[in-house]
């Protein structure tokens, strides 16, 4: 069976991108490019991991119109987005960010009549992003069923339950290539080692005692 992965290059992507390749499907990687900081880096890190894994075809899909969302640090370099700053989501959080991605990702799986798409959500992220959460997978899940002819696209979401330490774990187990994603906010060439989500990718390592390549 075909799936469509979203694969923003990170941590969490790319060991749902590896779920799916151990589970035997057809892979169609999807990257979304929406003016944000780390662009260049995580398109970088899409690429790699696709080389890595001999993955030809992939697709992007530009969403400039995030960029006119000002007030959010992820779009707008001039805002803070440190570890203080984390949990206001003026700064962290864009609106329906993972909704509109997995509309997207839903009309090109009718397109190419892909039976299943992979999302790396987590459940752990709720807090900040209600739409990381599993009541609005199971919400998606029924949009898809009654929005598209056939309604027998699957949405999967192999790592919702999981801790980051877990992910990376299981990321370990599957031979995921985490010298080749990128996870900083950032776009600078390395990670900057301080944004909320260089911290929140520092502490799954420690937490799973497996050395990061990136640090």
């Amino acid at each position: 069976m075909k799936a469509i992965v979203l694969l923003s290059g990170g941590l969490d992507s790319t060991t749902t991108l590896a779920v799916a390749i151990d589970r035997g499907f057809e892979i169609l990687p999807l990257h979304l490019n929406y003016r944000h900081r780390a662009q260049k880096k995580e398109l970088e890190a899409f690429d790699a991991i696709l080389n890595h894994y001999g993955i030809e075809r992939r697709l992007v899909v530009e969403l400039p119109f995030f960029s006119r969302f000002e007030k959010r640090g992820l779009v707008n370099p001039e805002l803070d987005l440190s570890v203080e700053s984390y949990n206001d989501s003026r700064l962290s959080y864009l609106p329906f960010r993972n909704g509109v991605m997995l509309a997207i990702a839903t009309a090109i799986a009718e397109e190419e009549e892909a039976g299943a798409i992979f999302a790396g959500v987590m459940e752990e992220d709720s807090s900040g992003y209600p739409d990381c959460r599993e009541k609005f997978i199971q919400n998606f899940q029924q949009t898809i069923n009654s929005g598209t002819k056939k309604g027998d696209i699957t949405l999967m979401t192999p790592i919702i339950h999981l801790k980051k330490s877990e992910v990376v774990l299981l990321g370990n187990k599957l031979g995921v290539p985490f010298h080749l994603t990128w996870s900083c906010y950032g776009g600078d060439e390395r990670p900057c080692g301080r944004c909320a989500s260089c911290l929140l990718r520092r502490s799954a390592f420690e937490k799973a005692g497996v050395k990061d390549p990136l640090t």
